[in-house]
């Protein structure tokens, strides 16, 4: 009992099985438990090999009753030049809930050539048995990743990270000179208080005397765009306390603070720029959630973006101008470009399967798009019909096979899935605040054809975050301790860890 529970708990906490032979744990079993016979690592392994069998049967139950399956797919190193691999799969269960499971985190030895990547995607979706499920797979930018999975399937689509794309726009925008300077001050700032241990007790001490938040500074990290934003809003929370102790000669050399002081009006210009990079964290916060659906809030964001955060402001500074000019060249790049038409589509498809925002297109004066969008949805309701026979061959055996009953009696369920789209689109909308799904747990019995496919567009995760968090504590940073862990242990760790909090 105490060995299982001991299991556990490393497999939980992802601690490295050394643990056991730590001298403090060994005198702290000694003390709880005297006549406990602390197991070796090999045992530890051996039982937690059973704990991941067992709970991996467990996600293949789950799968299992799955209709629709997106995956996210992430590849990076570790500090010990190890190449990983993580992939998760998303659906929504017939209760109408998101759910989300890590598939594997594991060595990938290979180089990531187009056709490795491919066949080590394939390998996986054989192994789970979910082949005739995925509907997409979500990945970053690089172009060997995107090749891999435009080349596995038609029915398989390829989505690139919006998290990552918003990335590489804000970070052109930053290149700027004029806001460049101002970040490379502010991150000297931090860098001067995290590595003096003299500047940090004083820092420490300056806040709790102005009765400030204790909150440590944070350095922006070039893989993050929102850390610049991060570190400039925990630099305005503690101007009174660094600026303190910048003044502060006992603590402080004047040739340091020289070349660390911000004037009045370079801090109220970093205040300025928190309130411009403010809405692109809220959106990279609001798209990395893994409880909500996020690819049908993609195109409303986009617009609301554009339309508010983006427009030319003559009260602007002129940098801000230039960075708002950039953002918009880059948008039009990344995101609204000819070239991205079928990812459009596929964004404005599941915003329309969302009660949220199924009205963004009328609302716009897009009628065009909504009539693209019903002519889609009408076909796909016919397809599915007709489990898999295509258009053209169903319209011939139906024409061949009509007879005068036939037409007595037309065929009543074509005009009743044309009845429930219309009616469809003609339901009020619900609040933004609202969840989604559970307007269509209550409303599917309504719409039983729409409702199959909102649970495959819905299910589509908008970024690749969940695979990046697989051997992270805090977004895209990879912690020492599971960076000295082993591939196979690592692997079986943070399956066993992530999948049983998705259980309970």
């Amino acid at each position: 009992m105490i060995t299982e529970s001991l299991v556990r708990y490393i497999a939980k906490d992802m601690l490295p099985l050394s643990s056991v032979d730590g001298i403090g744990f060994l005198e702290f079993m000694r003390t709880v438990s005297p006549n406990y016979e602390v197991p070796c690592r090999n045992t530890i392994k051996r039982r937690m090999l059973g704990l991941y069998l067992t709970e991996k049967n467990r996600v293949a139950s789950d799968l299992n009753g799955i209709d629709f399956i997106a995956l996210t797919t992430d590849c990076w190193t570790s500090r010990s030049t190890e190449s990983y691999i993580s992939i998760t799969a998303h659906g929504i269960t017939n209760e109408w809930k998101i759910v989300n499971y890590i598939l594997t985190t594991e060595l990938m030895d290979e180089r990531h050539t187009r056709i490795n990547l491919k066949e080590k995607l394939l390998d996986i979706i054989r192994v789970w048995d979910i082949y005739n499920k995925v509907v997409c797979i979500v990945h970053d930018n690089a172009i060997n990743i995107k090749n891999a999975v435009c080349s596995m399937a038609p029915d398989i689509k390829s989505r690139t990270c919006f998290a990552h794309s918003l990335q590489l726009c804000v970070n052109k925008g930053l290149e700027d000179k004029s806001i460049k300077d101002l970040l490379s001050t502010a991150s000297s700032i931090v860098s001067h208080f995290k590595h003096s241990t003299v500047a940090s007790k004083a820092l420490l001490a300056a806040q709790k005397n102005l009765k400030m938040s204790t909150n440590k500074l944070v350095q922006s990290v070039k893989t993050r765009w929102n850390s610049v934003y991060a570190m400039l809003v925990r630099l305005n929370d503690s101007r009174q306390a660094i600026c303190s102790v910048l003044n502060d000669r006992t603590v402080t050399t004047r040739t340091t603070a020289l070349t660390l002081e911000l004037s009045e009006s370079k801090w109220e210009l970093l205040e300025y720029w928190i309130k411009v990079l403010e809405p692109f964290n809220l959106v990279t916060n609001i798209l990395s959630s893994a409880k909500t659906p996020t690819i049908s809030t993609v195109q409303p964001i986009l617009k609301s973006i554009v339309d508010n955060f983006l427009k030319h402001n003559n009260t602007d500074l002129q940098q801000i101008q230039t960075f708002k000019r950039i953002l918009t060249r880059e948008f039009q790049t990344r995101f609204f470009d000819a070239a991205h038409e079928e990812d459009i589509f596929i964004l404005n498809i599941a915003s329309f399967l969302d009660p949220r925002y199924k009205n963004h297109f009328t609302d716009n004066n897009n009628d065009g798009m909504m009539d693209l969008i019903r002519n889609f949805i009408q076909t796909q309701l016919n397809f599915d019909d007709g489990a898999g026979i295509n258009q053209t061959d169903r319209d011939t055996a139906h024409h061949l096979e009509m007879t005068a009953l036939d037409i007595l009696f037309p065929d009543n369920e074509r005009c009743s899935e044309q009845n429930e789209l219309d009616k469809y689109v003609k339901e009020n909308t619900i609040n933004k605040n609202a969840c989604p799904l559970a307007w269509w747990k209550e409303n599917s019995s309504r719409y039983p054809n729409i409702s199959k496919l909102a649970k495959k567009y819905l299910c589509v995760p908008s970024t690749s975050t969940p695979s990046e968090r697989a051997f992270s504590n805090a977004g895209n940073i990879i912690t020492a301790k599971r960076n000295c862990l082993s591939g196979e242990t690592a692997k079986w760790l943070i399956f066993f860890s992530h999948n049983t909090k998705q259980h309970n």
